[in-house]
């Protein structure tokens, strides 16, 4: 349910602001203690503070109209490109097919049935068939992206899965399965999970750490 794959992409945004914001921080006060010899003061300051806020700190005690417009800029700049991204926003399914709301997407079982994701309730409804719903803890998706319902009896969750790998429940028969929380297509039905997403931000998150780290001025 691309619902799902929405909060991370949010998440992504707010993240995004807070670490360009951070970026540039550090880039306006490295700046001015080179240009004004102001190293001293930063060390002493560097005492009893760490991390992203540090530079932060430095700036607003010594440049605040920098600081407020960094601020502006990013967080400006950050809202300008989520709402258009959001604002443009499709979902699709496994064929290609696209559509405006994430309950809208069809998901379809390898004999041609298509079924919806509910909106109120973790569930599974068939499309012109309302009576016929399956909760959506029996529905799990194969490697080729149909839709599969199988009870607790016919599945078990492998604990010893890699970190982000989204297939990680097997049948008797050793075959594999995802959950359908975090899946989601892009416009040629090329199949994605949330769980990628979170290892793409991880992995973000460490190089961004990487990159913002304290400087030398010496």
């Amino acid at each position: 349910m691309n619902v799902f794959h929405d909060l991370f992409i949010r998440i992504a945004v707010a993240l995004g602001t807070v670490i360009w914001v951070a970026f540039f921080m550090t880039l306006a006060s490295a700046i001015r203690i080179k240009s004004r010899n102001q190293t001293a003061e930063f060390e002493e300051l560097k005492k009893s503070n760490k991390g992203l806020l540090l530079h932060s700190k430095f700036l607003l005690r010594n440049d605040k109209k920098a600081f407020i417009l960094i601020c502006l800029i990013v967080v400006i700049g950050s809202f300008i490109a989520s709402s258009v991204a959001f604002g443009n926003q499709k979902y699709y399914d496994m064929r290609g097919n696209a559509y405006k709301d994430p309950f809208q997407v069809v998901f379809y079982t390898e004999s041609g049935e298509e079924y919806v994701a509910l909106e109120d309730e973790y569930a599974f409804v068939q499309v012109n068939m309302p009576n016929n719903k399956i909760s959506g803890w029996n529905c799990f998706l194969d490697k080729k992206g149909y839709l599969v319902f199988l009870s607790d009896e016919d599945i078990e969750y492998d604990e010893n899965a890699p970190d982000y790998e989204p297939f990680c429940y097997y049948d008797k028969n050793n075959n594999c399965y995802a959950d359908t929380s975090g899946a989601y297509w892009d416009k040629n039905g090329e199949l994605f999970f949330t769980s990628q997403d979170r290892e793409k931000m991880d992995e973000l998150v460490s190089k961004l750490n990487d990159l913002i780290k304290e400087p030398s001025y010496e």
